[in-house]
C-alpha cells in the first residue's frame, strides 16, 4: 500500500508540475518581441528615397501591474538630414518621438502601451502593425516615410540593430 501512495504521489506532482508550467506566463518567449521602425527620407521629392534605416528594440511585456517604470528605458536613434527619430522602450511601453533635426522641435509622437504582441496588421502590404506614416518637415519640404512592425526573433529576418544612433542620411 505504501508503495502505491508513494506512486501516486509523485505521478500527482509531476501532473502538477507539467500543468503549472504550462500555463501562460511560463512560457520562456510568450510576451517578448522585437518592435522595428524603418525609415527613409530625401531632402526634396524630386530625389529618390535615400538609404533605409532601422532601429530595433527587444519588448518584454510585464505580467501583471508595473508601477513606475523599473528599468531606465533602453533608446536607439535614426537620424536623417531633417529628421531624429527616437524610439524609447521601457517594462512594455514605447514612445516614438519625431523632431525637426535642426530645430528640435517635436514634429509627431506614439505611446504605445503592449499588454500583448501586437499583430502585423497591414503585413499584406508589407508595412507593419502601423502602415505607412508620412511626414513632411515644415521647414526644409523634406520628407520621411516610416513603418514599424513586429518580429519574434532575430533570425526571423536580416536585421541592423544599431549601435545607439543610427547616423547619416
Amino acid at each position: 500500500m505504501r508503495k502505491y501512495s508513494t506512486f501516486l504521489l509523485h505521478a500527482f506532482l509531476i501532473v502538477f508540475l507539467a500543468f503549472i508550467f504550462a500555463l501562460p506566463g511560463h512560457t520562456k518567449d510568450e510576451g517578448k518581441f522585437l518592435l522595428v521602425c524603418q525609415t527613409w527620407s530625401r531632402t526634396s521629392t524630386y530625389e529618390a528615397l535615400g538609404k533605409k534605416k532601422e532601429i530595433v528594440l527587444s519588448i518584454t511585456i510585464p505580467e501583471g501591474p508595473v508601477n513606475g517604470l523599473p528599468v531606465e528605458p533602453e533608446e536607439v536613434v535614426a537620424l536623417h538630414s531633417d529628421f531624429k527619430v527616437t524610439m524609447l522602450g521601457s517594462a512594455g511601453s514605447v514612445s516614438l518621438i519625431v523632431t525637426d533635426r535642426k530645430s528640435g522641435k517635436e514634429i509627431q509622437s506614439f505611446l504605445w502601451q503592449f499588454a500583448e504582441i501586437p499583430r502585423n496588421n497591414f503585413q499584406a502590404t508589407g508595412q507593419g502593425f502601423t502602415g505607412l506614416i508620412y511626414y513632411r518637415n515644415p521647414t526644409s519640404d523634406s520628407e520621411m516615410q516610416m513603418i514599424c512592425l513586429v518580429r519574434e526573433s532575430e533570425g526571423e529576418a536580416q536585421i541592423h540593430k544599431p549601435n545607439k544612433t543610427d547616423h547619416g542620411r
